[in-house]
């Protein structure tokens, strides 16, 4: 059984304790949960709107995955752990210690809501966080207004208008994140200053090793978050790499096979500019095949 089709299963027939639910704005510095009242009766019918999204998810789901972020595989849910995001602390810090009151200019200005649920199952207690990004109206309020039909009356909504669907981005359980929606995993956590720190230690690495000429270009040219998830990877298993920079010969075979246009000389990668840097970082990555059947040559990007 898969890790949705499981949490689907203990909200079902287990025993829900406890349910909250909190809006939290994330700032550059820092985040700000706030912990507004909320009838039981709305936050269970939040509830049932989570597991109607958990079993459409479950129905369709084609297995899970390392998370990697430069490939979302369609139909896959994604997994990786607490430390990887990069803040996962400082939002629980934050989410353990809410503000109760939320005034109207705060609510235009949060960034996504957790439903918190605590349920025991099989004599086990287990508490999940549900994240999902709000659906504000921050544009449409300053260009126009909403408003609300009542009888034969319409009249103008003043107050901040928060959309609550039944989608979920992100769940986190006590060992794991599991990611439903790729791209919001950047949204909820400081994930991008995570993944520069993981590629800077790859860039010192490849810098010791004194395996690229001209290694300063290359450097100015790996300063984009797109080539820094790149190199992130890589650190992923750095003893692939390693592997790589340590066989010159079968690197400078790869350029010659597949017409790259680099440079191997004295045992080094030399690096010309930009218009080589993806066929580098690919090089690094060692994502060149041949299948094995009709000998196809291909790139595992």
């Amino acid at each position: 059984m898969g890790k949705v089709n499981t949490i689907l299963e203990e909200l079902t027939s287990g025993d829900i304790r406890s349910t909250q639910m909190l809006f939290i704005k994330r700032t550059r510095s820092c985040y700000v949960t706030y912990s507004p009242n909320m009838n039981q009766d709305l936050r269970t019918s939040l509830l049932d709107l989570i597991k109607i999204n958990l079993a459409d998810k479950a129905e369709n789901l084609d297995g899970e995955m390392i998370y990697n972020p430069c490939k979302n595989l369609q139909g896959k849910i994604s997994l990786c752990s607490h430390e990887y995001v990069g803040s996962y602390d400082e939002l629980m810090e934050s989410l353990n210690s809410p503000l109760e009151e939320l005034n109207t200019e705060d609510a235009g200005k949060l960034s996504f809501y957790c439903f918190i649920c605590d349920v025991e199952y099989n004599g086990l207690h287990k508490k999940y966080y549900f994240f999902r990004r709000l659906l504000n109206y921050r544009a449409l309020q300053k260009r126009g207004f909403l408003g609300i039909s009542i009888g034969n009356r319409y009249e103008k909504i003043d107050n901040a208008v928060l959309g609550i669907d039944s989608v979920i981005d992100l769940i986190c359980t006590e060992s794991e994140v599991i990611v439903l929606s790729h791209s919001s995993v950047e949204k909820v956590f400081r994930l991008s200053e995570a993944l520069s720190k993981k590629a800077d230690k790859v860039l010192a690495h490849l810098k010791d090793s004194n395996k690229i000429e001209n290694y300063d270009g290359f450097y100015r040219d790996c300063q984009t978050i797109t080539v820094k998830k790149r190199l992130a990877n890589l650190s992923e298993n750095q003893a692939l790499l390693d592997e790589v920079i340590q066989n010159m010969g079968a690197v400078e075979q790869v350029i010659t096979t597949r017409r790259l246009g680099i440079e191997v000389s004295d045992g080094k990668i030399v690096y010309e500019g930009k218009n080589q840097l993806i066929e580098l970082l690919r090089i690094l990555q060692d994502v060149f095949y041949i299948s094995e059947i009709t000998r196809r040559e291909g790139v595992d990007d």
